[in-house]
């Protein structure tokens, strides 16, 4: 499927009384910071406290306007995505399995009992979710709900990108020149980075990842795909991924998709201020556009820029962390 803007902005009006509006939320320090001025999109307060909602509900609807009598669903995710698919599953009355990491934050593991789905652990240092999956799936025969490497996922993710430009027309602000959004296998970037080549033409689109975790920016160096060593260790679990999707991929390079890093120092500091400053929680890999806006700042000095913020389900030892520096 070659993805379009218009395919993003259709969608959105399709499912956007689904969503929850999320606010743009802005702070005096940032702007001084740049010296210019910073748009955080507040996605932690997403239905299931990420943006994965939006990409989940695409794809689950369209399968069940294809197939009303699947009887369920079935998810591999460390908890954004296990959340958001266990929640839609619950409100369309299907029942849902989730593949999630053993190391999986209580936090999200609890939300997603809420739902009363079902959850199978595996080692993710040690096994390959994907395979995991596909036999649960063939087993059970419930539909499989990637997190990023497909389409309709894609397509959901990028209504962020309408979305802000909505809100920001209202306040005045449609000038963004820099977009930045977390990267772990790629679905946010590439849905935003096809919106936002039509909505904000005069943007760059910035993939932040951790460092360590960072097979985007090396990839995008070398022009070889390059895959992580998953036995490193971040606090940013929900972009731990062995490397970006082959489909996800593509629509990076042809977007001209920037990548960089930012360490786990560095991603604690952004946590701590959003608590602090902005009273909001975010979780470490949804605050790494955040982490890299302050620690980058001379590639953004004097620009307008819009920062996703894609996730609230931090573990509260990490939370406490990010105070304790």
């Amino acid at each position: 499927m070659n993805i379009l803007p218009i395919n993003i902005v259709e969608c959105y009006q399709k499912i956007k009384n689904q969503l929850t509006l999320t606010p743009i939320l802005t702070h005096h320090a940032l702007h001084n910071l740049i010296q210019g001025k910073v748009f955080l999109k507040a996605e932690n307060l997403q239905i299931g406290g990420s943006f994965k909602f939006r990409g989940a509900f695409n794809k689950i609807s369209q399968a069940l306007a294809s197939s009303p009598d699947i009887p369920g669903f079935i998810a591999g995710s460390s908890g954004n995505h296990a959340v958001a698919v266990a929640t839609i599953a619950r409100m369309m009355g299907k029942s849902a399995l989730i593949v999630m990491p053993e190391d999986t934050p209580m936090t999200k593991i609890t939300k997603v009992k809420k739902q009363k789905a079902e959850i199978v652990f595996y080692n993710r240092y040690q096994e390959n979710r994907e395979a995991v999956v596909e036999r649960l799936a063939k087993d059970s025969g419930r539909h499989i709900v990637p997190p990023f490497n497909d389409p309709d996922i894609i397509v959901g993710q990028g209504t962020i990108i309408p979305e802000s430009f909505n809100q920001l027309s209202a306040m005045g602000n449609t000038g963004i020149q820099s977009i930045l959004l977390p990267c772990g296998g790629g679905g946010l970037v590439s849905g935003c980075a096809i919106a936002a080549s039509h909505i904000f033409p005069q943007s760059k689109v910035y993939a932040v990842e951790p460092e360590h975790y960072n097979d985007l920016e090396k990839t995008l160096e070398t022009g070889k795909q390059h895959t992580n060593d998953m036995q490193e260790k971040t606090i940013c679990d929900s972009i731990m991924t062995p490397t970006v999707g082959n489909v996800t991929l593509p629509i990076i390079q042809k977007y001209n998709v920037k990548a960089i890093s930012v360490s786990d120092e560095d991603v604690l500091k952004a946590v701590h201020f959003a608590a602090e400053e902005l009273n909001i929680i975010v979780e470490p890999g949804g605050v790494v556009g955040l982490a890299a806006l302050m620690r980058h700042t001379n590639l953004f000095f004097g620009q307008h820029v819009l920062v996703v913020l894609s996730g609230g389900n931090i573990d509260p030892k990490i939370l406490m962390k990010s105070f304790n520096l």
